[in-house]
């Protein structure tokens, strides 16, 4: 008897199609938990629409707030901070649409669906925060948002819960991706072994010296303007550097009596010990120069001691004045440049030394290529070996029998 033969059949694949396999046989193993995502997804599209049509029913109320103490009208602030809190729910849900984006696999995809969603309850319970007065003074009106909110919450957990209930599969996916990453790594490196051969050989049929002299001189050359270059942009990183520690290096002290009263996160010590790493967007500076004027308003109400309360907050005003963040931004650049100048440095570097080498005796180019013909041959076998490797995951976790090709 000889019945599911069939499944035995071997299917050659080419090493560039490897990664489409191991995605769609990933979405092969998670289809039954693929559906069942595709329904939380559904009903969160759902939901926000309920959460849309309560933003709208929202904004066009135009009763008072309900007020505890009729003897302090704050009816028209509520109405101000309603609007602009309408406003936000609005560029909220804007920014967020659960529809299924693209994406290599059905994890990936609904794994931007869960983060996307995430950040939009993350934002929208900040807007709560921020404006609880009119949830407290509109409180009757929060029926279908609380619903509808509520809603959205469950259908992330669910999701949440559907993707945390696929890790083993997930786990069998990133290893056998692991192991193609590596023979795609390891092509890299036979090609460049082969360029290096190649180019190698025509060393052994090269021009004359005079034309190799030219070369090296103009590579020199070149090196030189490099090398001044990259003094002038050490010398500007250093003057930021300078100037920022002299800034936020008299707050060291102050800034840690303060984070003992405050429980926000990051800390402002956080911030002053590393400046550079720390705002890393144009909200991160905002929460700085907020925690800043914290700290000028906790030492003004004396709740913060220091030997000298007037040159700490002169050196707060100082900070605040001075626009950190576009500085910090110019230092991202200049060492952004400095990385790019220091790899075209070193490729210099390299092909100055390839020159000099090239300079050199038959007998030793002779024994680079034998060299590189060795590392070859023992790279040649790891992707024999890497291959046999995924052969062999790809049957033991999604029962394909493939046989890999060039």
């Amino acid at each position: 008897m000889f019945f599911g033969r069939g499944d035995d059949k071997t299917e050659e694949v080419k090493e560039e199609a490897l990664y489409s396999l191991l995605n769609s046989s990933l979405d092969a193993k998670l289809k039954n938990a693929g559906s069942r995502a595709s329904r939380y997804v559904k009903e969160l599209n759902d939901a926000r629409k309920a959460y849309e049509k309560a933003c709208k029913n929202f904004a066009a109320v135009t009763a008072d707030p309900h007020v505890e103490n009729p003897y302090i009208d704050f009816t028209s602030t509520l109405k101000d901070q309603k609007n602009s809190y309408t406003i936000t729910l609005i560029r909220i849900l804007g920014d967020w649409n659960p529809a299924i984006p693209e994406g290599q696999n059905i994890y990936e995809r609904y794994s931007k669906v869960l983060s996307g969603t995430e950040y939009f309850i993350e934002e929208t319970l900040k807007a709560n925060n921020k404006f609880k007065y009119v949830l407290y003074t509109y409180g009757n009106y929060f029926g279908d948002f609380k619903k509808s909110f509520a809603l959205i919450e469950r259908q992330r957990d669910l999701l949440k819960s559907e993707l945390e209930s696929v890790q083993n599969e997930l786990s069998e996916y990133n290893i056998t991706k692991g192991k193609i990453d590596t023979l795609k790594v390891l092509g890299k490196e036979l090609n460049t072994a082969n360029e290096m051969v190649n180019s190698l050989n025509e060393s052994l049929k090269s021009a004359s010296s005079s034309s190799k002299e030219a070369e090296e001189n103009k590579l020199e050359t070149a090196l030189s303007s490099q090398d001044k270059d990259m003094q002038e942009l050490n010398r500007k990183i250093s003057e930021i550097n300078v100037r920022v520690s002299q800034l936020i290096l008299p707050l060291e002290r102050v800034s840690k009596k303060f984070d003992h009263l405050s429980v926000r996160k990051p800390t402002l010590s956080e911030f002053i010990a590393d400046p550079t790493s720390r705002i890393s967007s144009e909200s991160d500076y905002q929460e700085f120069t907020k925690l800043l004027s914290e700290l000028k308003k906790s030492i003004a109400e004396g709740k913060i001691e220091a030997k000298n309360n007037s040159r700490i907050n002169e050196s707060i005003s100082e900070l605040m004045d001075y626009n950190l963040y576009v500085e910090i931004g110019t230092l991202r650049d200049l060492e952004g440049r400095r990385a790019e100048l220091d790899r075209s440095i070193r490729m210099l570097r390299t092909d100055l030394s390839y020159i000099k080498q090239s300079k050199s005796s038959h007998e030793k180019v002779m024994s680079e290529i034998h060299s590189l013909e060795t590392g070859k041959k023992e790279t040649m076998q790891r992707v024999k070996d890497v291959k046999a490797s995924i052969e062999k995951l790809f049957l033991e976790y999604y029962k394909k029998r493939i046989r890999i090709t060039n």
